[in-house]
């Protein structure tokens, strides 16, 4: 019995995937505002996963921690993606 059919790269199984297309609403919040992994991972059309692997390399502006919550400032990441996405300087 055969549950899934061989994605066509390769895979023997392919799993669901969300549409990673920048939701407008993110794109329109105020610059103060605290965006979750969730929205920065749809900003830059990634998995939560990848995010998350760019975080433990180093590769994202560091995230404040409210409570057990992970959030990113929008305008340093605005920033970020606009300076070309720069490895942060951990000096600062």
């Amino acid at each position: 019995m055969h549950f899934h059919e061989p994605a066509s790269h390769g895979s023997t199984t392919e799993l669901p995937h969300r549409d990673r297309t920048p939701t407008t609403s993110i794109l329109q919040k105020p610059l103060g505002e605290l965006i979750s992994a969730n929205q920065l991972a749809d900003l830059l059309c990634i998995s939560e996963r990848s995010l998350y692997r760019l975080k433990s390399t180093h590769l994202l502006p560091e995230p404040i921690r409210l409570g057990g919550n992970v959030r990113w400032r929008l305008y340093e990441i605005r920033k970020w993606i606009e300076q070309g996405c720069p490895k942060p300087d951990p000096c600062k």
